[in-house]
């Protein structure tokens, strides 16, 4: 899928589910992420990818459909990234990708009534544009720059070689979530997200043998007015 019509589509969806904004219950969201990155030739046989601690933050809305379900979206800043180290030795080193998201869940939530709260069971599509990022490496001596993003590796500036390629902007997946909600309008979650656009910039126009996915899962605490 295009950039604009990732764009654009997320625009349509979020505008449309804005009109029925009065009809919604408005709640704020928080919480933890832990990301990584998958695909080919992520990573080498001497590093370990691992993950990389986040967060997210944002608000959402509560559209009923019927007696047990609802329609989710919400709007969010959402971290995401990765972690490599080196093998123990001379050679060893952290070193940290993180990217900055503005990100636009949909998720369809199944919500019964359980004890004098709620089951929240979800599922659905998110759609995510990279706001920026950072790089952090940790070794003998510790060094930092800034992460970009273009969408063919001609358009990479490496400004004093302290910038570093992460990928492309937009980006693509599912989300899933399990979770409670209280009688007093807190709850608590557990979500999962998936990728599936592949964020690997071309070369000279061309698709390279590689591809990566941003992959996350965390914990969210939020409150519904």
């Amino acid at each position: 899928m295009k950039k604009p019509s990732i764009i654009l589509l997320a625009l349509f969806v979020f505008s449309l589910c804005h009109v029925f904004v009065l009809q919604a219950q408005i709640g704020v969201r928080a919480g933890i992420n832990f990301s990584t990155m998958t695909g080919h030739n992520v990573g080498a046989t001497n590093l370990n990818v691992e993950l990389s601690t986040g967060f997210h933050a944002g608000v959402l809305y509560d559209l009923q459909i019927s007696e047990y379900f609802l329609l989710q979206p919400g709007l969010l800043f959402s971290t995401k990234g990765f972690t490599e180290k080196g093998v123990p030795g001379p050679d060893n080193y952290t070193f940290t990708k993180t990217a900055w998201y503005a990100e636009l869940p949909i998720n369809i939530i199944y919500r019964p009534s359980l004890g004098k709260g709620h089951l929240l069971l979800g599922a659905g599509p998110y759609f995510a544009y990279a706001l920026g990022g950072r790089w952090t490496n940790k070794s003998t001596i510790n060094t930092k720059g800034k992460v970009v993003f273009v969408n063919d590796f001609n358009q990479y500036d490496n400004a004093n070689g302290q910038n570093l390629v992460y990928g492309r902007k937009p980006d693509f997946g599912m989300n899933v979530l399990l979770g409670y909600e209280f009688s007093n309008k807190i709850f608590a979650q557990v979500n999962g997200q998936h990728g599936l656009m592949d964020i690997t910039p071309s070369k000279d126009g061309e698709k390279l043998d590689l591809k990566q996915n941003n992959v996350q899962f965390g914990v969210s605490v939020g409150y519904k007015f």
